[in-house]
């Protein structure tokens, strides 16, 4: 018996993060932080990505305590080129 590897296929990789905000790597959408499962539903609807993981990081804060935190990665099947967006486009 045979499977396919669920990263089979996937070419660009993108975490998310609830400890972190960023922009969509497409555009100027906010994900991570408060925006985490917009976030991850932005990605998926918007851009075609695949949920790949979704689990839990111990980080450190600014005080050096320990803090748990949600992550997600996300990822797609072509490779992403950067400079084929423009933000506000």
């Amino acid at each position: 018996m045979t499977t396919d590897h669920h990263l089979k296929g996937i070419k660009f990789i993108v975490r998310l993060s609830t400890d972190e905000i960023k922009q969509c790597k497409h555009c100027a959408t906010p994900v991570g932080g408060d925006n985490f499962e917009d976030g991850v539903n932005h990605y998926i609807k918007c851009h075609g990505y695949k949920l790949l993981h979704m689990g839990s990081e111990t980080v450190r804060d600014f005080e050096d305590n320990l803090c748990n935190t949600t992550i997600a990665l996300v990822g797609l099947g072509r490779v992403f080129d950067a400079n084929a967006y423009k933000i506000g486009d």
